[in-house]
């Protein structure tokens, strides 16, 4: 089992890496399938859409993104 801050940072890097899945997979020893459940349980969160902002506005290095609030959102 994996920490939930492990899987948010993966994937965190992924969307900040540009670069394909399965390369990210291979460099953090899961399997892509793994990842990709990931990815989409984060996006499927309520809180998804607080974190693509924050993104869309500069926090797009993984330690940032991962920093972001997880039980609460802000004000836009």
């Amino acid at each position: 089992m994996f920490a939930p801050e492990f899987k948010r940072e993966t994937v965190a890097l992924f969307e900040s890496s540009g670069r394909p899945l399965a390369h990210i997979a291979a460099e953090v020893g899961i399997m892509p399938w793994m990842l990709r459940a990931w990815r989409r349980s984060i996006r499927s969160g309520p809180l998804w859409k607080c974190r693509l902002m924050a993104i869309t506005r500069g926090a797009s290095d993984r330690k940032a993104w991962a920093s972001l609030p997880t039980r609460s959102c802000w004000a836009t």
